[in-house]
């Protein structure tokens, strides 16, 4: 078995043994795996700083075929994660990234784009005041869309019609997308979404973070905040654990 090397960011990190640990990262060019990192507990071990939360290292390791975990054996720190120097929310915003690209992403899948869009979100998380509301909907977008998740909005996700331009539409939260006025009758976890929100969602899928984050602020943001908050509840079949610790979502309950 030969060694790999990529760009990574820690997703998390879980006690082996007293000096072992098993860290979940998502690296550049595998995806998501996970990895035993002997040694990483000690003091003067191999890592060093290298595997906490959300950190972005350069890594080695031993990509097994089997279902068996692959093996770290080097790991050198890139960048390490600062949201807390400028507000909790930001760092618990960065946590909630991390547990969307865990939760929804499979292991060995390579998602090279997404990746960069998980870098650069945390890289702005950590490095300077921002909305980290609108950091967090930019990134839950770009993983709808990257995973194959993305909702139906030109036409009925039911039935197929094509829908006329409305103040209001009526999104299915189990069809994942807008329904016409035929299709919502009856229809369980139906949520009322304006076409305003609707613009931002294009707007936001087709632009850059930098681009996104020197424009006024978007008022839709806390509605299609929501709204995705829920749909991606029922991807999961529960609400991501972070919601508790967002302001949005306290009121999110599981849709399972």
């Amino acid at each position: 078995m030969s060694s790999e090397k990529s760009a990574a960011i820690v997703l998390k990190n879980v006690d082996f043994s007293e000096t072992s640990s098993i860290v979940t990262i998502f690296t550049e060019e595998l995806g998501k795996i996970q990895a035993l990192a002997k040694g990483a507990r000690r003091p003067k071990g191999p890592f060093a700083n290298s595997l906490c939360l959300l950190s972005l290292a350069n890594v080695v390791f031993i990509h097994k075929s089997s279902d068996s975990l692959d093996l770290l054996t080097e790991a050198k720190l890139e960048r390490y994660f600062r949201g807390a120097d400028f507000s909790l929310l930001q760092l618990y915003t960065g946590y909630y990234l991390a547990e969307l690209v865990q939760t929804m992403t499979d292991n060995g899948d390579p998602h090279k784009e997404l990746f960069g869009h998980l870098r650069t979100c945390l890289e702005v998380l950590g490095c300077q005041k921002c909305d980290a509301s609108q950091v967090a909907l930019y990134f839950e977008i770009q993983i709808l869309d990257e995973l194959g998740y993305w909702p139906v909005w030109e036409s009925c996700a039911s039935c197929g019609t094509p829908l006329p331009d409305e103040d209001r539409s009526m999104f299915g939260i189990l069809e994942g997308g807008v329904l016409c006025a035929p299709c919502r009758v009856g229809r369980r976890n139906v949520v009322k979404v304006s076409s305003a929100a609707l613009s931002l969602l294009k707007l936001f899928q087709n632009s850059t973070l930098p681009e996104l984050l020197r424009c006024p602020e978007f008022p839709e943001v806390p509605e299609l905040r929501r709204l995705l908050g829920r749909y991606i509840s029922h991807i999961l079949g529960r609400p991501p654990r972070m919601f508790q610790y967002l302001p949005l979502f306290t009121q999110i309950k599981d849709l399972s």
